[in-house]
């Protein structure tokens, strides 16, 4: 079996939590990203002691490294195949603290919403194709239309194909109020692949996804496989957090 590895963001709970990101990884490292300081852990099926079987952490309330010592207070992996229901998976609300089974989203949500034609997406009056820069020297710009704000917001990964270049560009949203996004530079984006040290210059987009990264599974639906974290110095509530994830080539017992 080769080697995996993906990352991910979900929307903090306070809670233990399941990422379901499609295979048991043999390492996880996971990162509070919004904390006003830092709080981050690690974990691999390779800590052959019972002192940090569910791995280490970092924060800034320690003074030193801290070892996990039992799997439900750390990080371990989690077979899948649970469907959910309202037991296991009290709330499927977008960033409710209820949620405790979370799947990567890879949905394009820049369309307007055509129940008719079974189009589903956040934009307010069309869907969202066009990026214009008011600002370059800050990343500011505006789309062709506002959106609601339930899945389009800050963290949404976005690609801009530019009009004369060809050339498409990866950035992340960094600012963006709900049911704004249509004047100018009420849209802050930060390049994250492509050449530009500013902002990302007019173009076509044609990828926008949802600001949380990971979202609720839906009732009924089966969770795939992944881990489980009971970390909550990392998992802290309404907070942002990261995860890279892995496995070892066939050498690593």
């Amino acid at each position: 079996m080769g080697m995996k590895r993906t990352s991910g963001m979900w929307y903090g709970t306070g809670t233990a939590v399941f990422i379901c990101c499609g295979f048991v990884p043999d390492w996880v490292w996971a990162w509070n990203i919004e904390l006003a300081t830092y709080a981050q852990m690690f974990w691999c099926n390779q800590f052959r002691t019972a002192d940090a079987q569910g791995g280490m952490q970092w924060s800034a309330a320690d003074s030193a490294q801290v070892d996990i010592t039992t799997l439900d207070g750390g990080i371990r992996g989690y077979f899948g195949g649970d469907v959910m229901n309202s037991t296991i998976q009290p709330s499927v609300t977008l960033q409710s603290a209820d949620v405790d089974f979370f799947m990567h989203d890879d949905k394009d949500y820049r369309y307007y919403t055509n129940n008719a034609a079974g189009i589903s997406g956040d934009a307010v009056t069309e869907t969202i194709d066009t990026w214009t820069s008011t600002t370059a020297s800050t990343s500011k710009g505006k789309f062709n239309s506002d959106v609601t704000g339930t899945y389009i917001g800050e963290g949404s990964p976005i690609i801009i194909e530019n009009y004369s270049s060809g050339k498409q560009y990866h950035g992340i949203i960094t600012a963006l109020t709900a049911t704004q996004g249509s004047a100018d530079d009420e849209v802050t984006i930060y390049p994250t692949k492509g050449d530009r040290v500013t902002g990302i210059p007019s173009g076509k987009v044609t990828y926008i996804g949802y600001k949380d990264g990971y979202k609720p599974i839906p009732l009924g639906d089966t969770a795939p496989a992944g881990f489980r974290i009971g970390n909550t110095t990392v998992n802290v509530a309404a907070d942002r957090c990261f995860f890279e994830a892995g496995t070892y080539d066939d050498t690593s017992r």
